[in-house]
This record gives structure tokens, sequence and C-alpha cells, in this order.
């Protein structure tokens, strides 16, 4: 398909405190690029940014590796819109379609519908380079977004009842 798969080393995971871990998505290839932020709980799985759509695979191993999968997922907060950071977005809710997103209330158009952003990549980096990079970018149905306007204090179910303080500079 022209996607670049990510490869997942055993130090690509990393707890930074019980039930808080960085998965290094390992973005072409390289240490430190791109990462996501996982919370584990009895109730499933938090992820925030999971990354491009090119580096989903290598996010789902992590997940096994700890012993969750897709279905897993209860949330997805997404600090902003950029492909490397809410690419993959689309593809884990149509996998999970339980998964509630969070997002800016300007962002969530783009997640919605990320023609704009996939057109503009497009200009960047051509359309091979786009799938190379970035891979896969679907939609998400409008039903499975939450919107944010910053400031709000989240605790949730859905965020495995981490208290969750959402900040937009």
């Amino acid at each position: 398909t022209g996607v670049q798969t990510c490869a997942l080393p055993i130090y690509a995971v990393r707890l930074i405190t019980p039930g808080v871990w960085y998965v290094d998505l390992k973005f072409s290839g390289m240490d430190r690029a791109i990462g996501t932020g996982v919370y584990a709980g009895p109730d499933g799985v938090a992820l925030v940014d999971p990354g491009p759509g090119s580096c989903a695979d290598t996010l789902i191993a992590a997940l096994n590796r700890g012993g969750y999968g897709v279905g897993d997922i209860r949330a997805i907060l997404i600090t902003h819109i950029h492909l490397d950071h809410a690419g993959a977005t689309g593809r884990f809710v149509e996998a999970n379609p339980d998964i509630a997103v969070y997002v800016h209330e300007r962002g969530a158009p783009h997640v919605i519908d990320p023609s704009k952003l996939i057109n503009s990549a497009n200009q960047l980096w051509g359309v091979e380079g786009v799938a190379r990079l970035w891979g896969a970018t679907l939609p998400v149905p409008e039903s499975k977004i939450t919107l944010l306007r910053g400031g709000e204090d989240r605790k949730s179910t859905r965020l495995n009842s981490s208290h969750i303080t959402i900040s937009y500079a």
C-alpha cells in the first residue's frame, strides 16, 4: 500500500507512573519524534494524541504488550489536529465505535472532515509522501466528538477516572 510501518522495540514503551505510559511511535524509524500518552486503568485505556495513521500499528502493538487492545480504548484526547498528533484517531474510532474523542472546538471540524488537512499536506509532501509519512487519516463521526473550549476540568470514567485539566493557549 505504500504506507510505512513503524517497528516497536522493547524500549519504545516507558512507564511514567502506574497506569501512565509513554509510547514512542518510532515515526519514520526515529526515536522520540512522535509519542502517545496512554492512561490505563480498570475501565480501559485513554490515549492522548494517538499519532499519525502510519504509526497506528505500533501503538496497537504497544497496547497489546500492555495487555490491552483497540477494544479497550474508551477515549482519545487530541491536543491539536496536526496529522502527527491526531491522524490515527479515525482509524481507532472505526475499529472501536465506543471511543469518545475529546478535541478543541476549533479543531473538531477537521477531525470530522480531514480533507482540508490532507489537501494541505498533499501540497507540501505530495500524495505519495503523505501516504508514506502520515498514513490514512479517516474522518471521525460527529456523534463521537466532545467539544472542548479550554479550562475544562474532567474527571470521567471515559478518561479512566483520571483528573485532567485542559488548557489551550
